[in-house]
C-alpha cells in the first residue's frame, strides 16, 4: 500500500492523499475482478460519500442514496433491494407494539424516541412529545 500518494477522487476528481481515500464497498463487489488482480480502485474523498443506515458501510454517492425522503434514511443498494425498513418504521418504547410513521406513532424529533400514540399523552418524559404531568395537559 502505497505510503502517501495524490490520488484522484472518482467522482469529483480532486487530488486528495491516499491515506485519506475511502473505498466505496459497494462498487468493488460489484467487480467481477479476482483477488490475485487485486488494484486500488473506486477510491473517493469523504464528500464524495455517505454512509447507509441500515449496514453503516460507507459507499460512494452513486451507491448510497436516499431511501426515503421522509425520514432522510440514506442506503446502499444491497440494503435497498433487500427489503431493509427504512426509519419510518420502529418500535413503542413503551410497551413495544410495532408502529411506524402516520399510523400509531412517529418518532419525537426531540429524544428520537417511538412513542405510540396511546404512551404518548401518558407516562413520557420527553416534553417534546408527551406532557410532564397532567397539569401540562391542554
Amino acid at each position: 500500500m502505497p505510503k502517501s500518494k495524490a490520488i484522484e477522487c472518482e467522482s469529483c476528481k480532486t487530488l486528495i492523499d491516499f491515506k485519506d481515500a475511502i473505498q466505496c464497498q459497494c462498487c468493488i463487489e460489484e467487480d467481477d475482478n479476482s483477488e490475485d488482480d487485486y488494484t486500488y480502485k473506486h477510491l473517493y474523498c469523504m464528500k464524495c460519500t455517505e454512509i447507509c443506515n441500515a449496514c453503516k458501510e460507507r459507499g460512494c454517492k452513486n451507491c448510497v442514496t436516499y431511501a426515503c425522503s421522509d425520514c432522510g434514511y440514506d442506503m446502499c443498494k444491497f440494503c435497498r433491494y433487500a427489503d431493509i425498513k427504512c426509519g419510518c418504521y420502529g418500535k413503542c418504547y413503551r410497551c413495544y407494539i410495532n408502529i411506524n410513521r402516520g399510523s400509531e406513532g412517529w418518532p419525537c424529533y426531540e429524544c428520537k424516541m417511538w412513542y405510540c400514540d396511546h404512551c404518548r399523552p401518558y407516562d413520557n418524559p420527553c416534553k417534546e412529545c408527551g406532557p410532564d404531568s397532567e397539569s401540562d395537559e391542554k
